[in-house]
């Protein structure tokens, strides 16, 4: 199975002719900007709220400043206090001590923390004189100390090691210790980060220069932690149109396709829920002897099995042949074989309308074509309640709402649970305390849409109390 980057590479080539070499792109500083905007979703290492924020904060310009970045956000680091400090001096708050020549040349790059394995292993090795062998073994060590008894052994021979090697004793010595003992969490190699930093840079790249082949990428994949829903609306952010599930013109994955000049997303046949990649497979090798002409005649040349024929008519694959009603209607009471289906006229049916056809296409499919977003359906309503857009927002007291589309209570966060509600192609972050969480549980558990009202700090907002909105 291909990444979604090797997919959108591939989508660039089939639609434009072009092979990219995604490890040799050009460096270009615009590529990082949506960065600077919080605009990280589908973007490898960097789309979950903790790097979003961390991306507005530090502005990342290059592939070293992206390693870093993704060192920094990981579990070691935020434990062992190494965050503060890192960002104070790399915003030009604070100053990095003066350290010994030695140990300078080692940390200036990562502001006088330890931020990646190769930094302690040199650091033991050229600071504690210790040989390369030793110095994993005290690192494996120093990862699993529980406990004073655990570090004491540890400290002194790292004390030891520095009076020998650089002459440093006292306070100066219990310094660097810290940084030391401060890094016993998991932390990243920096080959691994830079790795990682090369990969998002592409998806960057992509995201900037090929949006359609990008978004192609990821709804084909589905990496990451965002529903297909949500990648849709950053679809329509980006200006990229979908163009409908088709029995006669999808495939099996997205694929981008030029409509009225501009570079759209064709959904696939498997973005049919119930619809598997063999009977995809089937109907394409079914149209190489012709389109279809009507639902009656799909039934006759492949005999579906009526679950899989219903989840096709759901998601709108016969839209194009009949409205879908009518599809709805010659897919559940027609009777079986094209002549005598075709004999029965439908009765007169009206079309769908926007909330039913949004409501059928997120249950059959888990996203729409509509350039619509379920809060798109409740503005009056929410108009009345006093609720505020997210886009709107300013800082302070605020009341708003979204589609709930991502859910985090870490055990690190001391109780507090992490909501992303949505509103269209904008998100925001809503930082729910202990003990609202206590008292409004069941709304957070079962809620789809959610009102909240709280204090916008301009990133986030700390709810205070939550309501529930009914779905369109």
């Amino acid at each position: 199975m291909l990444s979604a980057l090797e997919r959108a590479r591939e989508e660039v080539f089939r639609s434009e002719g072009v092979w990219l070499d995604l490890e040799g792109l050009p460096q270009e500083e615009a590529v990082y900007r949506p960065l600077w905007r919080g605009e990280t979703l589908g973007v490898f290492q960097l789309e979950s709220p903790a790097q979003t924020a961390m991306s507005r904060r530090l502005r990342p310009k290059t592939l070293e400043d992206l390693a870093q970045q993704i060192a920094l956000v990981r579990p070691g680091p935020i434990q062992s206090g190494t965050v503060r400090p890192y960002l104070e001096r790399r915003l030009g708050r604070e100053r990095s001590r003066p350290l010994h020549p030695v140990l300078q040349g080692l940390l200036s790059k990562t502001h006088g923390v330890l931020l990646f394995q190769e930094q302690l292993l040199s650091l033991l090795h050229h600071g504690a004189g210790m040989g390369w062998a030793e110095a994993e073994a005290f690192r494996k060590a120093l990862s699993k100390a529980q406990d004073e008894e655990d570090l004491k052994p540890l400290r002194e021979r790292f004390l030891e090691g520095l009076r020998s090697t650089l002459g440093l004793e006292g306070e100066e010595a219990m310094e660097v210790w810290r940084l030391v003992e401060g890094f016993r969490g998991y932390g990243f190699t920096e080959s691994h980060a830079q790795a990682f930093a090369r990969h998002a840079y592409a998806s960057l790249w992509l995201k900037a220069h090929h949006p359609a082949a990008f978004l192609a990428g990821l709804l084909s994949e589905a990496p990451g932690m965002w529903p297909p829903a949500t990648l849709r609306q950053e679809a329509r952010r980006l200006g990229v149109p979908l163009l409908p599930l088709s029995v006669n013109r999808s495939g099996l994955h997205y694929r981008v396709e030029v409509a009225r000049g501009v570079k759209a997303l064709r959904l696939p046949l498997t973005a049919a829920k119930g619809v598997s990649e063999d009977f995809a497979r089937a109907i394409l090798r079914q149209r190489l002897r012709g389109p279809f002409r009507s639902l009656e005649d799909f039934r006759a040349r492949l005999e579906p099995p009526e679950d899989v024929l219903l989840a096709l008519v759901k998601a709108g694959a016969f839209d194009e042949l009949h409205g879908r009603r009518e599809a709805l209607f010659r897919a559940g009471l027609a009777p079986e074989g094209p002549l005598l289906s075709e004999a029965i006229p439908p009765p007169p049916l009206p079309p769908l309308h926007l909330g039913e056809r949004l409501r059928l296409d997120l249950e059959a499919k888990g996203l729409s074509e509509l350039p619509l977003h379920p809060l798109d359906l409740l503005r009056g309503r929410l108009e009345e309640l006093g609720a505020t857009p997210i886009p709107l927002l300013r800082p302070g007291p605020a009341l708003t709402a979204g589609l709930v589309v991502a859910r985090q209570k870490p055990p690190t966060a001391k109780g507090h649970a992490f909501y992303v509600l949505e509103d269209g192609p904008h998100r925001l972050q809503a930082v729910i305390p202990p003990e609202v969480w206590a008292r409004r549980y069941r709304v957070f558990r079962d809620a789809r849409i959610l009102l909240v009202q709280g204090v916008y700090t301009g990133a986030s907002l700390r709810v205070e109390e939550a309501w529930p909105l009914k779905d369109v």
